[in-house]
């Protein structure tokens, strides 16, 4: 039977064990980034790794592929609303120019005591914006698409506030140029709103433009 002193000595040595024990179980304890390095250079943890990194490269191919592909989309629907437009604006001066050229020449035959003047058949500006917009089209998809609904939709298109107020300024000429039917008989009315939108034409950038 040991005795008290010796039983002493014993739980001491078994104290000093375990705190030596406590130590060195601290002192080899590793910490989070330790145990997050240890994980990724495990076999698990790089099959993870590359599974993560592989899903981002190709989420990311996927992306820019969509971005680009919506950009070109964009990019060729502008390019052709502006031949639409250009084209359409084109016919529509021609033809003002062609009947601007007939009354004035009907006029100065009159003057001239050529011939007698009639009640002149050149069309009104609206007659004359609608056979545009029947006649000059290009694409099959703005088959009959009014200059207004096509500048609105370029508008739509624009990134800048700047261009979108110039378009949306060519738009409202445009609409205002639609309500000019005036009576045909009247060839001073008729020679006059010629004159007036062969001048806003001329005036406004973007029809300006399109009409060269």
């Amino acid at each position: 039977m040991l005795s008290k002193e010796e039983k002493k000595i014993i739980r001491e040595e078994e104290s000093y064990k375990f705190e030596l024990r406590k130590y060195f179980e601290k002192k080899n304890e590793k910490t989070w980034k330790e145990k997050l390095w240890l994980f990724l250079n495990s076999a698990f943890g790089l099959w993870l790794l590359s599974t993560i990194v592989f899903s981002i490269i190709v989420n990311s191919y996927a992306n820019f592929k969509e971005n680009n592909t919506k950009a070109a989309i964009k990019n060729e629907t502008v390019r052709k609303l502006e031949i639409e437009i250009s084209n359409k604006i084109q016919y529509f001066k021609a033809r003002i120019e062609e009947n601007k050229k007939e009354i004035t020449k009907s006029l100065n035959n009159l003057n001239n005591n050529e011939s007698t003047y009639t009640a002149p058949l050149n069309p009104t500006i609206k007659e004359i914006l609608t056979e545009t917009e029947k006649n000059a089209d290009i694409f099959p998809e703005y088959k009959d698409r009014t200059l207004q609904s096509l500048i609105f939709e370029l508008d739509q298109l624009s990134e800048k506030d700047t261009d979108k107020a110039s378009l949306y300024t060519s738009r409202i000429l445009l609409k205002n140029m639609a309500l000019k039917d005036s009576i045909i008989s009247d060839y001073k009315i008729l020679l006059n709103d010629y004159n007036t939108v062969l001048k806003s034409i001329s005036k406004d950038d973007n029809l300006n433009k399109w009409s060269k």
